[in-house]
This record gives structure tokens, C-alpha cells and sequence, in this order.
């Protein structure tokens, strides 16, 4: 009986829980559409399309990302339950407080019988992840599209110098993520392969999220699409480590607008930072209704037989 009631109050908690976050973002996405409105009737419709597709599929690697940190702690989540798990936590980032997308994710692992030290693991190893490969990313594209900027603080590369920076990065990246297969992980012995399952998952992703900011822009050459996929990886870091800022909203925005600054873009970059946060959120929100949908669909009663006619 106390199992029965424990269950009952669980399904309760998580239906409030998933209530409150879809509220959250709704409100955030009604609030800021009236500062970027007058923006959409000058890109073709198709752009924002394209640019959300990337934005979701960016979403999905990161999810295996996180599922991959999961498994290679030794427990296994079928593709569908982490979905659920993953995009339903993810929405918690928008409560007051900024931390509640991990509290869901720590609590969904524990009751998916991970223990304690599995589950805390297992975020380390994501978080690490997460940031590290946008930080390198980052760094490696603007310092490819855009070292003009490192000029106006003193700073001169030319391309062999940038090249031999980016070459050492990768190798200390190498070795950052075997520290963390060691000490973050504890896995009793060092993965090699682990380190190229996460960077099959994690370059592409910055990949598609630079590209689905990069398309928003008037116009588009490849020294844009480098800068964006460059300043977005960084921004994207800086926003996330700051964890007063509700998914970063503000510091993701504001970083943006710094990286295009004494480029040709800096005027229209901070208008479309908040317009590639409306399809940000907006992809995680579609993301987490497809989820309470099918749920919801796997749950009804199968429709009974109709009699034969007598």
C-alpha cells in the first residue's frame, strides 16, 4: 500500500513538475517576441525552418552525448526512456534558480536504479563533455575565421601559429577527457574509443548549433558560418557556466554580440542572438511535448473488439 501511494505522488510530483517548466517557457518565449517580431518579415520562412532542424538534431546528439556518459558507467536506458528522461530535465533550466535541469536529471537517474555514485558520475562526465567540446570548437573556429578580433588586444597569429594552437588543443583535449574517464568516471581502465564516440558526438552538435545561427544572419559566406559556429560554441559555454542565469539566458546573448563586435555583423548580432533563443527554446519545448505526447498515446487502453453482429 505505501508503494502504491509513494507511486501516486510520484506521477503527481512529475505532472506538476512538467507543468510548471512548459509554463516557464512559454512565458519566456511570449516575453521576448515582441523584441525580435519586426526581424522575421525579412528572412525567408525557409530559413528558420532549416535553422531549427539543426537546432534539434544539434539537441538529439547531445542527448546521446549524455546517454553515452550513462553506458559507459556500466548502466544501460533504452533510447526512448532517455529521450524522455533527457528532454523533460532539460526543460527544468528555465525555473528560478538555474539548476533544476540537474536536480530532475540527478533524481530520474536514481530512479532508473543508478546508484548515487553511477549518477554523479555519469553528470560529471556529461558536463565535462559538454563544455570542453565547446570550448574547443569554439577556439578552433575563430581562430580559423576570425583572428582579426585577438588584433584590438594585442595578440597577432598567423594561420601556422593558429594552426599549432589548435593542434595542441586537440592533444590537451585528449588528454583532459582520459583525466576525466580516470578521475571523473573512475572506469577501471583508460578508453580511447570512448574519446572519438564523444567527439562524433559533440564537434558535430556545436556544428549544427553554429549553423542554425549562422543561417539567421541577411547574408552568408563561409567567413560568417565560421565566426558563428565559433562564437556560439563560446557563448554557449560562457552562458552555461553561469549558473545564476536561468539556461544562461542574458550571458549567452550578451557573449554573442562581444564575439561579432568589429565585424560587419555587430549591429543586427544582438538582435538575432535573442531570435536564435526563441528557437532554442522553442526546439526543447517541442522536443519535450513529443514526449508527453507519445507517452501519453503509449498509455491509453487498447479499444476493445466490437461484437459481431448477432
Amino acid at each position: 500500500m505505501e508503494k502504491l501511494k509513494n507511486s501516486k505522488l510520484l506521477a503527481v510530483v512529475k505532472w506538476v513538475w512538467i507543468a510548471a517548466v512548459f509554463v516557464a517557457v512559454i512565458v519566456y518565449t511570449v516575453n521576448n517576441f515582441s523584441k525580435v517580431e519586426a526581424y522575421f518579415a525579412t528572412i525567408p520562412w525557409t530559413r528558420f525552418l532549416f535553422a531549427m532542424l539543426l537546432v534539434l538534431a544539434g539537441k538529439v546528439l547531445t542527448m546521446q552525448g549524455a546517454r553515452l556518459s550513462v553506458t559507459a558507467g556500466g548502466s544501460e536506458i533504452s533510447f526512448w526512456k532517455f529521450f524522455s528522461i533527457f528532454n523533460l530535465t532539460q526543460l527544468g533550466k528555465y525555473l528560478p534558480g538555474g539548476i533544476w535541469h540537474f536536480v530532475g536529471r540527478f533524481g530520474t537517474y536514481r530512479s532508473e536504479e543508478m546508484d548515487t555514485k553511477k549518477s554523479l558520475r555519469a553528470m560529471i562526465a556529461e558536463n565535462a563533455w559538454l563544455i570542453s567540446s565547446a570550448f574547443l570548437m569554439g577556439v578552433i573556429f575563430l581562430l580559423l575565421f576570425n583572428r582579426s578580433a585577438l588584433v584590438e588586444y594585442g595578440i597577432t597569429l598567423n594561420q601556422t601559429q593558429a594552426l599549432l594552437i589548435i593542434l595542441v588543443m586537440l592533444v590537451g583535449w585528449c588528454i583532459g577527457l582520459l583525466a576525466v574517464q580516470r578521475y571523473g568516471q573512475s572506469l577501471p581502465a583508460l578508453s580511447p574509443r570512448l574519446i572519438l564516440k564523444v567527439a562524433l558526438i559533440y564537434l558535430p552538435a556545436w556544428l549544427c548549433f553554429g549553423l542554425s545561427y549562422g543561417l539567421l544572419f541577411p547574408t552568408m559566406d563561409s567567413f560568417l558560418m565560421g565566426i558563428a559556429i565559433g562564437g556560439f560554441a563560446l557563448s554557449w559555454s560562457v552562458g552555461y557556466v553561469a549558473v545564476f542565469a536561468p539556461g544562461g539566458i542574458g550571458v549567452r546573448e550578451l557573449a554573442l554580440t562581444f564575439f561579432f563586435t568589429g565585424t560587419a555583423y555587430a549591429a543586427v548580432s544582438p538582435v538575432l542572438a535573442s531570435v536564435h533563443r526563441i528557437l532554442w527554446v522553442l526546439a526543447e519545448l517541442l522536443m519535450g511535448l513529443l514526449v508527453v505526447v507519445v507517452e501519453a498515446l503509449r498509455k491509453q487502453p487498447a479499444n476493445p473488439d466490437t461484437p459481431p453482429d448477432a
